[in-house]
């Protein structure tokens, strides 16, 4: 199970994620695995990658990622926003396929 808690702030804005876990059980599970890894990973690169906005993270262990975002300016907030959704989105997609392989919380 791959669990993740998501915080967002008032404009819908990401603000905090953590995940936890693998997908497990069945054959094709390292599939669901590969998905959410792919959300989460590129997330964290594209957020990190983006000059005026501000992350923090770190990966303390195999199936563990936490990342903040600390400060963005006032005109990245429309880029923060689509991230988010693109990434909100793929995570709820994955839940209602596999809802026993992924779990959204929300903060």
């Amino acid at each position: 199970m791959i669990s993740v808690t998501l915080q967002l702030d008032g404009d819908g804005c990401l603000r905090r994620l953590q995940s936890l876990g693998h997908a497990d059980g069945r054959k094709d599970a390292s599939l669901v695995c590969a998905a959410a890894t792919a959300l989460l990973r590129t997330t964290s690169r594209v957020l990190g990658d983006h000059a005026s906005i501000v992350i923090s993270g770190r990966a303390p262990a195999e199936g563990a990622l936490e990342i903040s975002v600390e400060q963005y300016g006032v005109h990245d907030g429309a880029y923060l926003l689509g991230v988010t959704d693109v990434l909100v989105r793929g995570l709820e997609d994955l839940s209602r396929d596999e809802p026993a392989q992924v779990q959204i919380n929300w903060a």
